[in-house]
């Protein structure tokens, strides 16, 4: 029996200022991430060995989206845009979050945003695989069965402004699989090579929408 193990811990500091005047938990746009794996390898005979793999990896953010880079007063044909982002925003009924010197957003600056609600999103992955290999009759026959499972799921200030519009927002994504391989291929060398086999896999993704949203 021979074993593996590996693992790796990302993290970094994030690099969007949030120009909420109200927080001071850090710049946004941090990695934090870690995983492992585990392999087993079982070799009862020549011809005979199975490996078994299992990983799983999290990670975690607190910002899914990018900064707002334009926010265009005219269509593509010239035809303006008589209602805006900006103009939105620029009602009187924002004017307790301006009148303080809080900006109410941020367009233009990939490095900066204005959010009112940090929020952690996070994304998760595991598996699960197992391979058998038998040598006979001049021919390798292989099984491969496996699953997999990964969550992505994103909490972020959906409006893109300190006011209180959007707190939560965000497309839930949940995926499972399963797939089962069975392969002959030749072994003894010879003057062709061949291998022949067939696979199934089924899939299911559930999407969850969620939204939060707030008094303004």
């Amino acid at each position: 029996l021979a074993y593996r193990a590996s693992g790796f811990i990302d993290k970094r500091d994030g690099y969007v200022q949030n120009l909420d005047i109200h927080r001071s938990e850090g710049e946004l746009g941090e990695t934090d991430a870690m995983g492992g794996r585990l392999q087993f390898l079982l070799t009862p005979s020549d011809v005979l060995s199975a490996r078994l793999i299992v990983d799983k990896s999290s990670s975690k953010q607190t910002m899914s989206v990018q900064p707002l880079i334009a926010d265009p007063t005219h269509f593509d044909d010239g035809t303006l845009r008589t209602t805006t982002f900006s103009s939105r925003l620029g009602r009187d009924w924002f004017n307790n979050i301006t009148s303080n010197g809080q900006p109410i957003t941020v367009i233009g600056d990939p490095r900066k945003m204005a959010n009112n609600d940090r929020r952690t999103s996070r994304g998760d992955a595991s598996g699960v695989s197992a391979e058998i290999n038998y040598d006979a009759l001049g021919h390798r026959f292989t099984s491969v069965s496996a699953w997999r499972d990964a969550l992505f799921e994103p909490n972020h200030d959906g409006d893109g402004s300190t006011a209180d519009i959007e707190r939560i927002a965000g497309w839930t994504v949940k995926n499972e699989q399963w797939s089962q391989e069975f392969r002959i291929s030749s072994k003894e060398p010879g003057p062709i090579d061949y291998q022949a086999g067939i696979f199934a896999m089924r899939t299911i993704a559930d999407t969850f929408n969620q939204r939060l949203f707030g008094n303004d």
